[in-house]
């Protein structure tokens, strides 16, 4: 994994509970800990939805590093780049990822793999050039 490059928001309190943070845009609360997102051990994300005055302290949405794996169908590289995202885009990991896969910036092969286009003609994982929309991998690297 290549250094994250990111802001982290929120901290842990001295009972062991999260303090999230009032995003930059003031408009949701966000707990990011790279150091968790490093370890693969523990929450490394979460989110509320507030305003100014606070949140819900039972309406917080957490993640983990596993579940921005899953998200991504693996690929360590796009999961360390929705984590990056995540918080500076003031949404949850799918919406970075969901921005991705519309703007073709990243692919999803027939096999269910994700990966970054840049200087690939075919799926890292299993070879093929079969997109799961049924499009080819040549068609976006000529078009």
């Amino acid at each position: 994994m290549v250094k994250i490059n990111c802001n982290q928001y929120g901290h842990i309190k001295e009972n062991g509970m999260m303090q999230l943070e009032l995003s930059p845009q003031g408009d949701i609360w966000i707990f990011k800990n790279i150091e968790a997102f490093e370890a693969k051990q523990g929450i490394c994300y979460a989110i509320a939805i507030g305003n100014k005055d606070g949140y819900d302290e039972d309406d917080i949405s957490t993640f983990t590093y596993e579940d921005f794996l899953k998200e991504c169908t693996g690929n360590e590289e796009v999961t360390q780049g929705c984590f990056e995202m995540s918080g500076e885009m003031n949404n949850y990991p799918d919406y970075y990822f969901d921005i991705l896969m519309e703007n073709d910036e990243v692919l999803q092969c027939k096999c269910g793999y994700v990966y970054f286009p840049e200087g690939v003609t075919c799926c890292p994982k299993c070879r093929i050039t079969t997109l799961m929309d049924d499009r080819d991998i040549s068609e976006l690297i000529e078009g």
